[in-house]
């Protein structure tokens, strides 16, 4: 057993790039972070390793659901602004440059 902390913030990354991914629940999120553990270690501190489903569920059930939704959406809002300022109400999550084109017909 490590004695290493992880931060509360890399929790929350691991959460919810997994439901981003599909994942629907502490297991189905272990499950994910599990399986990239190699890719997160890369990006992210992990002193005590992949945080068990067990961990998971009493961070998730330690939130306020519906203040964090709101600040989730307020997050995700203030990231889909294009350069114009006009609200793209879309994010692209698959690495690639959102761009817009505009067809005459």
């Amino acid at each position: 057993m490590s004695t290493g902390f992880m931060s509360l913030v890399t929790v929350i990354v691991i959460c919810i790039m997994a439901v981003i991914a599909g994942a629907d629940g502490p297991q189905a999120i272990g499950n994910w972070a599990a399986h990239n553990e190699a890719w997160l270690r890369k990006h992210l501190k992990l002193p005590g390793g992949i945080p068990s489903h067990d961990t998971l569920g009493r961070l998730l059930v330690a939130f306020r659901p519906v203040a964090f939704q709101k600040c989730f959406e307020a997050w995700v809002a203030s990231i889909t602004l294009s350069d114009e300022g006009t609200d793209l109400n879309q994010i692209a999550i698959n690495g690639k440059v959102l761009r817009r084109k505009l067809t005459q017909p």
